[in-house]
């Protein structure tokens, strides 16, 4: 099977798994050439009495409890919901823009929805900001929306998760066009960059 990637964004309500809960998740796994096959947005309704939300990450989010409660689902049902996406495409990448603190939340699910889902990706992730910072090495912001206004890719409900996947998928594909070509010398990152993308 070809190669698929899953760009994923996870809204939370801090910063730090062992203490805050996961407030959102999106989505959307793209083919090789970067088109959208599929996707995937639920709010999580609170699962753990210990785990907390930060008003400042709600605000920021633009989010309130009201909302998550309402239109949420249990975090066991959107565990069923993953596995069930990711069983159809081979162990699809994760992606990510800042791939390191979006990964540390997918335990959650095994631990609170029953779920084992590390399994169903690719053992390697990628991270656009990493390429963004090899890519750009002179640029001294590498955010999302600074990479996104680098490129003009549009970016409406910034830190809502599905526009935020897809502003992040249209930026892998930008980089990965730009990169193409370019000697790429991150010693970290070398060889899963040229393994991914054929550099």
């Amino acid at each position: 099977m070809e190669r698929t990637y899953a760009v994923v964004d996870f809204e939370t309500g801090g910063f730090k798994p062992e203490e805050n809960a996961i407030t959102e998740i999106g989505l959307v796994v793209y083919d090789k050439n970067f088109n959208e096959i599929d996707s995937y947005q639920s709010y999580i309704t609170p699962y753990d009495d210990n785990l907390t939300y930060s008003q400042e990450a709600l605000d920021i989010t633009d989010l309130s409890m009201e909302k998550i409660i309402d239109e949420g689902k249990t975090i066991k049902e959107v565990a069923s919901d993953l596995e069930l996406l990711l069983k159809k495409y081979k162990r699809p990448l994760f992606v990510a823009h800042n791939a390191q603190f979006d990964y540390q939340w997918l335990p959650h699910f095994k631990q609170y929805g029953k779920k084992e889902l590390k399994n169903k990706f690719d053992q390697n992730t990628m991270c656009t900001l990493v390429l963004s910072r090899l890519a750009f090495p002179n640029k001294n912001k590498h955010t999302l929306g600074a990479m996104c206004e680098e490129f003009e890719i549009e970016l409406d409900n910034a830190h809502s998760a599905l526009f935020d996947v897809r502003a992040t998928g249209e930026l892998l594909a930008k980089l990965v066009t730009k990169m193409r070509g370019t000697v790429v010398t991150d010693e970290v990152t070398i060889e899963q960059v040229k393994k991914d993308f054929k550099l």
